[in-house]
């Protein structure tokens, strides 16, 4: 199940990394790599700027540096992440 959800992703260009995790054993992580191996390597787009996100998006370029981190996303304290 989890090797052709992978098909699917890898198709859509959503992959960089494949791997497994608790309990992942050597029968899942060779159905794993025979999938990937069936298909083309991702390659992804050059991009100029960074992009982070917390509560919103940020690109950080040149226009946006620099670029305060400490306090934008407090996750005991602010009242956005309540819920």
């Amino acid at each position: 199940m989890l090797a052709s959800t992978l098909d699917r992703f890898i198709e859509s260009g959503w992959v960089n990394v494949i791997g497994g995790c608790c309990g992942t054993g050597p029968e899942h992580i060779h159905l794993l790599s025979e999938t990937a191996q069936q298909k083309s390597i991702r390659v992804s787009e050059d991009l100029s700027e960074t992009r982070v996100s917390g509560i919103e998006a940020l690109v950080i370029d040149e226009d946006t540096r620099p670029v305060i981190v400490g306090e934008r996303t407090n996750v005991l304290g602010a009242v956005d992440f309540v819920d």
